[in-house]
């Protein structure tokens, strides 16, 4: 947790199941806050077009059956969280954490894309369970990511 936001590590694997070696592969990971009207779909499908139009050309290679392993750190400010609890008879906090892997495949010309999108959530008693943002305790409980509630791949 920072002074004006909370930071979270999201630890990303990166597996080829192809046959061919994935190059220039790169990653990235965002995070928002759901309720204010834009669809996770929407959402994920902004992020890989922008990404696509600008690919980051220095990734690594991933030979078939290879895994790779990445961190990233995603923020979400406190004034956010604020205003997307404001007026809500049921303080939860909707956070979805997102991402998209960039490659290429040698013969196959642009770029080639993985997107996912997962929900941040509290372990609690083996279930997942909504974030409660009505005081700052859900900061001291155990995140988790659901599995993907969306998978993409062109």
């Amino acid at each position: 947790m920072g002074i004006d936001g909370v930071y979270f590590k999201v630890l990303c694997t990166v597996k080829n199941h192809g046959h061919s070696p994935a190059l220039a592969v790169s990653v990235r990971v965002e995070t928002c806050l759901l309720g204010d009207g834009r669809r996770p779909e929407f959402i994920l499908r902004n992020f890989c077009e922008t990404l696509r139009i600008k690919p980051d050309h220095d990734g690594d290679a991933v030979f078939p059956s290879a895994e790779i392993q990445t961190i990233f750190m995603t923020f979400l400010p406190f004034g956010d969280i604020d205003r997307s609890l404001s007026g809500r008879e049921f303080p939860a906090i909707f956070s979805l954490i997102y991402g998209c892997i960039n490659y290429s495949v040698h013969g196959i010309k642009g770029v080639r894309q993985t997107g996912f999108a997962s929900h941040l959530a509290i372990e609690g008693n083996g279930e997942l369970l909504v974030i409660r943002g009505n005081d700052r305790e859900w900061l001291n409980e155990k995140f988790v990511l659901t599995s993907p509630i969306i998978a993409t791949a062109n």
